[in-house]
């Protein structure tokens, strides 16, 4: 990324600051993106006037200002090399990375350490990719089992059965029930504590019986988790800390 100039513009109490880049590939759209690292980021044709862009900028300052503390207050990216840490059920378990003669990447789980093995020529983005992806399998296979049992454990108690159970990679949803009974769950619920992966079957089987969050609803959860409104609270809390 080369921002060829940089710009401000002020909203309310805060001022903006951005970065342009020009491209004489771009005609006519101008795009706003915000990175951890490099901030706000206006893309724009290569003769758009600076008035112009300022605009585009204040007319999306909300959505700028919404955007930037998310991504603030989210987990930045691991590099997914030895001596970090990865989640699991709600530890913390460290990572071991080793080069081998493996084709990509394999895991396995032994002793809360995660070990992972490597191809040998992966370097670089290439290399995490490749450890992402094999981490992923991992955490799906888990997540397969471990809701699995929880759903059939809560479906016997609220006297609710779906139609099947998938395992999806959502961003921001922990999960779903479509209208022919079928839970979708996102993977990563894996990585967090057993009571908050049952918040959220709960939730979910609730909806088998009331397709929407009216007080109904939230009575159905109650009744089969009466501290359900601290576990919100938790999952949200520890759901910003998760991911690979």
């Amino acid at each position: 990324m080369t921002a060829s100039e940089r710009g401000a513009i002020q909203f309310g109490d805060t001022q903006i600051a951005y970065a342009v880049v020009r491209s004489w590939r771009r005609k006519k759209t101008i795009q706003i993106t915000i990175d951890r690292e490099h901030g706000v980021l206006v893309a724009s044709p290569l003769r758009t006037s600076a008035k112009i862009i300022a605009d585009v900028v204040r007319a999306r300052a909300n959505w700028i200002m919404r955007t930037s503390q998310a991504a603030a207050s989210s987990p930045e990216r691991q590099q997914l090399v030895s001596g970090e840490s990865l989640p699991y059920l709600g530890h913390r378990g460290p990572l071991a990375v080793v080069a081998t003669n493996v084709v990509g990447a394999t895991v396995r789980f032994t002793n809360s350490t995660f070990e992972v093995a490597v191809q040998q020529s992966l370097e670089g983005e290439n290399r995490r990719a490749a450890i992402a992806k094999a981490l992923e399998r991992w955490y799906r296979k888990r997540a397969e089992e471990c809701l699995e049992e929880r759903v059939s454990y809560w479906s016997l108690r609220m006297a609710l059965k779906p139609t099947r159970v998938l395992i999806r990679g959502q961003k921001r949803r922990w999960g779903s029930c479509s209208l022919d009974g079928t839970l979708r769950f996102n993977w990563r619920l894996v990585q967090l504590t057993l009571s908050l992966i049952d918040y959220v079957v709960v939730h979910e089987l609730a909806h088998l019986r009331v397709p929407n969050h009216s007080p109904l609803f939230w009575e159905s959860v109650a009744g089969t988790l009466t501290d359900f409104k601290l576990r919100r609270k938790q999952l949200k809390q520890d759901g910003a800390t998760v991911g690979i």
